[in-house]
């Protein structure tokens, strides 16, 4: 079995021939990087859609899924995120493994210890079970939240 190491081909790469060259953004690159900024800097979301926001750039899911994102489905001393989807739960019941990056982590328990929420990360206070914040709250500031 043959592997290739990223690591070692950049780091000839970078001994040979210094990287002049820089990657200029896309438009869609610079209207995403500006829209992450309005989000973090604005006093018109709550501290919790700003969270799931971030989020949701970081882990690539479903925006429903952060929402319903499962305190008992992480595993903070492996840093993952293990559940199954909604849409495909009937059909293929196959988990998904979701990396969490230690910025990740770090949102995720700074919303668990500021909400002390019961069974997800990101629950509503308008009921008096344990609900999902709703999908509305995201999609009204962050229009490439599609489900």
């Amino acid at each position: 079995k043959r592997t290739k190491s990223i690591s070692s081909k950049s780091k000839s790469k970078s001994k040979s021939q210094p990287n002049k060259s820089t990657k200029k953004l896309t438009p869609l690159e610079k209207q995403f990087i500006e829209m992450m900024a309005k989000v973090w800097q604005s006093d018109n979301i709550f501290y919790e859609t700003k969270r799931a926001i971030w989020l949701l750039a970081m882990l690539f899911t479903r925006p429903s899924e952060i929402l319903e994102m499962k305190i008992a489905d992480i595993d903070f001393d492996e840093q993952v995120w293990r559940y199954t989807p909604k849409k495909t739960a009937n059909s293929t019941k196959v988990d998904v493994i979701v990396p969490l990056p230690h910025q990740a982590v770090s949102i995720i328990k700074e919303v668990i210890a500021k909400n002390n929420p019961n069974i997800y990360v990101f629950e509503t206070t308008k009921r008096k079970s344990a609900t999902p914040m709703d999908r509305s709250a995201m999609s009204k500031f962050f229009p490439f939240t599609a489900t």
